[in-house]
């Protein structure tokens, strides 16, 4: 298991993420806020490079990110596959943005759009009031991981 403290407007709380190959289960102050299938992940506070479980080490700033799964995940056979029981916690599978908004957690839900054209990539961030948070314009280029792409930075 690796925990942390929180820091800036979360100073006071903390979060455990429980893992064996994957993160399986993420608890703030005792909370339950995601568990498998959802996609539990780690970044890097200052780059926003995804962070690798062998990667911690005391004193990484991360933010913890739960993202919906795939429908498919979510179905009663996907859920007897991969859900929290599986991996002996003992919790029911309920959808990350279910439980955010049930403990009172932060209500942040972000959009994402891509456009790859012949000669930029054009990216927007939209939060949940459609306000745009960042959008960035850059030569096309390879994109091999959202990690690698450069203009990431900028958001």
């Amino acid at each position: 298991m690796w925990s942390s403290r929180g820091i800036g407007d979360y100073r006071g709380s903390s979060a455990d993420v429980e893992f064996q190959n994957e993160n399986l289960c993420c608890t703030v102050d005792g909370d339950i806020m995601a568990t498998t299938p959802d996609l539990i992940c780690l970044v890097d506070t200052e780059t926003f490079t995804p962070v690798p479980t062998d990667a911690l080490k005391y004193g990484k700033r991360v933010m913890v990110v739960g993202l919906e799964c795939f429908d498919m995940w979510r179905t009663p056979a996907g859920i007897d596959l991969v859900g929290p029981r599986y991996f002996g916690i003992d919790a029911d599978y309920v959808p990350v943005e279910e439980r955010v908004f049930a403990e009172g957690g932060v209500k942040l839900m972000y959009k994402l759009g891509i456009d790859v054209g012949g000669t930029n990539t054009d990216a927007v961030l939209i939060d949940e009031d459609l306000n745009i948070v960042a959008a960035v314009k850059t030569p096309r280029q390879m994109i091999y991981t959202a990690a690698s792409w450069e203009p990431w930075r900028q958001f």
